[in-house]
């Protein structure tokens, strides 16, 4: 629970991967506030994440961060996939087999909290230049290993994540489209089939 002397702003930060969720409360200075808690993602009959059980599982959160001292500033989400940083739509997350999900806007309609959604891979290299390793450093690469592959360049002080924001999208690089395995894209042989979770079990 938040120590009644830390009445500064704060965050639900969620993060909702190709199997899990995880969320905890932190501080404007990157402090956590609370344990982190993990979910499984709750898919439907056809395999595809079920969004508003998400929000469901999502509630008690934000109602218990109700009550805690200071300003909630909203809820910072990040998503295992191509995620419009300015609208918060999941363009395309394949392992949740989301195509075009408003997932931002549906948490804000919700919970009535600004939200700030975006690529998980995207998130965890800005919190490593806010507050973590990374700090101070102008030029690196990131890499995310999990249900799913991610990488980020950070150059010569800022992120690179091209026109659209999807630029650390390197997962979906096609490798073998002719005898790879099938990707939740909906492509075959793509890299994140070789080097994430799954493939290193099948491996």
């Amino acid at each position: 629970m938040q120590s009644t002397k830390d009445t500064q702003d704060f965050a639900l930060a969620i993060d909702i991967g190709g199997t899990k969720i995880a969320i905890t409360t932190i501080n404007l200075n990157g402090k956590q506030l609370t344990p982190v808690e993990k979910h499984l993602v709750p898919f439907d009959s056809l395999g595809v994440a079920d969004a508003n059980k998400i929000i469901e599982l999502i509630a008690p959160y934000v109602g218990n961060a109700r009550h805690f001292p200071g300003r909630m500033a909203g809820i910072g989400l990040s998503c295992c996939g191509n995620i419009d940083a300015q609208t918060g739509m999941a363009v395309l997350v394949s392992n949740l087999h989301w195509r075009y999900v408003p997932i931002g806007e549906l948490l804000h309609t919700a919970f009535g909290l600004p939200v700030f959604a975006a690529t998980d891979v995207r998130t965890a290299v800005l919190g490593e230049v806010a507050w973590g390793a990374a700090k101070e450093i102008n030029n690196f690469a990131w890499a995310t290993i999990g249900t799913g592959y991610g990488g980020y360049l950070f150059l010569n002080g800022r992120l690179h994540d091209g026109f659209h924001g999807f630029a650390g999208n390197f997962g979906h690089m096609t490798l073998d489209e002719i005898h790879g395995f099938p990707c939740g894209c909906g492509r075959k042989g793509c890299f994140e089939t070789f080097v994430a979770g799954p493939g290193i079990a099948r491996a």
